[in-house]
């Protein structure tokens, strides 16, 4: 095989690998299930945009399902977590997180070596029997590539699993205590993600502790700068192909 052919075949493969890593739009990717440890967890990727837990009744008192969400109302490495009011439909105080569900609260389990604040978050969950929870996130930048992780966990209880749906589908399981993480390109204001029990899981149930979001955009090329390095890699084949070409001459 000559060089020029050598050359075309590496270049087609190189760009092909690069169009493969653009991120999608308006579709979440998730990463793989990971077992709940410790407060490193939590991840401080990109700038914070915001966290919010999502069982009502421990932070504003059985019978408070109905108060808005509070602010501030738990620190875990260094990130700030709101709480979501309402028992249904509810949002946290500046709305840029919000669930649709039937929420139940529950209690699980302590994270093996985390602060007593992330135990408190993996602790306290809300759960939804049989029916599809949507989470929605507002007030996004256009353009703007973010990062979810979302905590299931109630540990020593039944096998609950939940599935966290998006460009594909991740199962956590609740007994283990577990984490996902998912990135994604807002392509408007707003964005939404569901999460529903996998078909083992025990009386049909989903559950969710808490959610992160924080904007990595500046960690991930934007299209234009993918744009860019195309172009380059083109100008670069059309000139190493006229040198070899002409070497051959």
């Amino acid at each position: 095989m000559k060089k020029q052919t050598y050359f075309s075949v590496g270049m087609i493969a190189l760009t092909a690998i690069l169009i493969s890593t653009i991120p999608t739009k308006a579709q979440i990717l998730w990463g793989s299930a990971t077992n709940i440890s410790t407060d490193t967890d939590v991840l401080t990727n990109g700038t914070y945009f915001d966290a919010a837990l999502l069982d009502t009744n421990f932070a504003l008192g059985a019978g408070a399902v109905s108060s808005p969400g509070v602010s501030n109302f738990l620190t875990v490495n260094g990130v700030s977590f709101n709480t979501i009011g309402g028992q249904n439909v509810g949002s946290d105080p500046s709305g840029d997180i919000s669930i649709n569900s039937g929420r139940n609260p529950f209690t699980g389990a302590n994270s093996p070596s985390g602060s007593a604040s992330y135990n408190t978050l993996v602790t306290h969950a809300e759960y939804s029997q049989n029916s599809t929870q949507t989470i929605s996130l507002a007030h996004l930048t256009i353009g703007d590539t973010y990062q979810v992780e979302v905590w299931s966990s109630a540990k020593g209880q039944p096998a609950f699993v939940t599935d966290l749906n998006g460009a594909n589908t991740v199962s956590l399981s609740s007994t283990t205590g577990q984490y996902a993480v998912g990135t994604f390109t807002a392509a408007a204001s707003t964005f939404s993600f569901t999460s529903v029990n996998d078909a083992t899981s025990v009386n049909g149930v989903d559950m969710l502790n808490a959610i992160s979001l924080r904007d990595i955009t500046a960690a991930v090329p934007e299209p234009s700068t993918y744009a860019l390095l195309f172009a380059g890699l083109l100008t670069l084949g059309f000139v190493q192909s006229r040198r070899l070409k002409s070497q051959s001459l």
